[in-house]
């Protein structure tokens, strides 16, 4: 199969291809040719040497060895290499890496097509619970609205020292959990304390003092006449193998509390394993 080497080289849009087209026919058989010389070569059979540099961006095209190689401003890009596919063979193989996020405006085809991720074990999401929707399982299933039309588990008049859990099954095989959510502190709290209890076991708590005067005080949902706490992050990750797990949440310090004075609610519950 014949190559090009090839020094210098610009990538063209589709509408100034089609310019560049209509201005060297117009411009006559010869030109046209020296034109299309110039400026554009046909992919196949295509060899790179060193590098192609594309205009002030600092991209780059190289290809060392039989591979081909994409990078802006020394980050790699787009990554093919392997097994060339010679003239009149019947295959060939070639591997294409992409550290980082593949987009694909158009088609993709293979005959076999095999995606590996990474050698390293990724996060799978077994559950996500935002409560659009009515909740089910949860000891307590009562939502109410915070901060727009979002619903959260508990909240304004729902939820004070009333602990809630829900219990999942299922579990794919994993060493270890990840959950997260999000908190909310509503209304009038007095430095009590909120936690999260994965299977009984306290992974997480934060103290919480609602402060009226304190710079961007305001009030989220429930009373107006106490600022809220919305939206605190939980993030806890910890070995774990068994196919059930229980997600508890809950206070300590509200012992007895009116929920329309002060209250909590969660938002976002989501389960990972790997």
């Amino acid at each position: 199969m014949p190559s090009h080497r090839v020094r210098g080289f610009s990538l063209l849009s589709a509408e100034a291809s089609e310019r560049l087209g209509h201005a060297a026919r117009g411009a006559g058989t010869g030109r046209a040719h020296r034109h299309r010389a110039a400026q554009m070569l046909p992919v196949m059979g295509l060899r790179v040497a060193d590098r192609i540099d594309l205009g002030n961006r600092e991209w780059s095209f190289t290809a060392p060895a039989g591979s081909l190689h994409l990078s802006r401003e020394g980050t790699p890009l787009f990554s093919v290499g392997g097994v060339s596919r010679e003239a009149g063979s019947a295959g060939g193989e070639f591997a294409v890496e992409i550290p980082g996020r593949l987009s694909v405006n158009g088609s993709v085809v293979a005959a076999e097509l095999d995606v590996i991720s990474s050698p390293l074990p990724q996060w799978t999401l077994v559950s996500s619970e935002l409560f659009n929707t009515p909740p089910v399982g949860w000891s307590v299933n009562l939502t109410s609205t915070c901060g727009g039309p979002h619903k959260i588990l508990g909240g304004h008049c729902r939820l004070a020292a009333t602990p809630i859990d829900k219990h999942y099954t299922g579990l794919p095989p994993h060493r270890t959990v990840r959950v997260q959510a999000r908190f909310a502190f509503i209304d009038r709290w007095e430095r009590a304390s909120a936690w999260m209890m994965l299977d009984r076991a306290t992974v997480w708590t934060q103290q919480h003092a609602a402060c009226a005067s304190c710079a961007g005080a305001r009030s989220i949902c429930g009373r107006d006449d106490a600022p809220d706490r919305v939206g605190v992050l939980i993030d806890v990750t910890q070995p774990h193998a068994a196919a059930e797990l229980t997600v508890g949440f809950g206070t300590q310090g509200l012992d007895g509390a009116d929920p329309c004075l002060v209250s909590y609610g969660v938002q976002g519950v989501s389960i990972y394993v790997r």
